[in-house]
């Protein structure tokens, strides 16, 4: 019985020991081409003058349907973030382990240039990257835009910004570690300026790797809790062979 318990014990170490190592990366593409199911979740008004919205519509997108956009504001700059229906959780999917790639198509339909920037949310804080900005000007139609995020290239960005025009980073930045909340996926979009901005998104796409989920190894007690039952067995076999 003890070459039993011994084995069993060398058993459980090498299996919480392979628990414990963390998966292969894998790569992680979403691709949304037909805007149907967005939301204007995120408006930041800088001095509580401006207003926007967001809906999807049907036909006339890149192709299909696109999230068209709304801005109306009193010559400051508005950020309107959109979010996808894609979100990813690290503790339960795994740790994003590299850049974030983002690509999507802009349309400017009325106003002066409008901004589209990669956009993510998590844990009610709101991120922007400036780095992957891209304008829109009316009449180019449909634009292609987008690109690579690094962790650094982040910007936190809240209800306030200043001055006129402009944005302050909060110094926030994103966890996607196993530790980090669940993220959400968008563009925000920006201007500043002139009043009744329009424009639209459509055919987002974000690209990352990442880790597969750790399997949570055995705790100590829950180990010993059965090998007690083991040794509990082993004794009571004894007792019957003696008898």
């Amino acid at each position: 019985m003890q070459m039993t318990l011994s084995r069993w014990f060398r058993h459980a170490a090498t299996v919480g020991a392979l628990a414990a190592l963390p998966g292969a990366a894998q790569a992680q593409v979403h691709s949304d081409g037909a805007m149907t199911a967005w939301s204007a979740s995120v408006i930041i008004n800088p001095y509580g003058c401006s207003s926007g919205s967001g809906a999807s519509v049907n036909g006339g997108g890149n192709p299909g349907s696109w999230w068209a956009i709304s801005h109306y504001d009193c010559g400051t700059l508005i950020g309107l973030g959109n979010l996808s229906t894609f979100s990813w959780n690290p503790f339960t999917q795994g740790a994003i382990t590299s850049p974030i790639t983002f690509a999507y198509d802009g349309l400017k339909v009325t106003g002066g240039a409008m901004a589209f920037e990669a956009f993510i949310t998590q844990g009610g804080r709101s991120f922007m990257a400036p780095s992957s900005y891209g304008l829109a000007w009316q009449g180019l139609g449909w634009t292609a835009l987008g690109g690579t995020v690094s962790t650094g290239d982040w910007c936190e960005v809240g209800t306030i910004w200043g001055p006129p025009n402009s944005y302050q980073c909060l110094g926030g930045v994103p966890d996607f570690s196993s530790t980090g909340g669940t993220i959400g996926f968008g563009v925000m979009s920006l201007n500043s300026g002139s009043y009744g901005q329009a424009g639209g998104l459509d055919n987002f796409s974000v690209d990352f790797q990442s880790a597969a989920p750790s399997t949570v190894a055995p705790e100590p007690a829950s180990i010993a809790l059965v090998a007690s039952g083991l040794v509990g067995i082993g004794f009571v076999g004894r007792r019957r062979r003696r008898s």
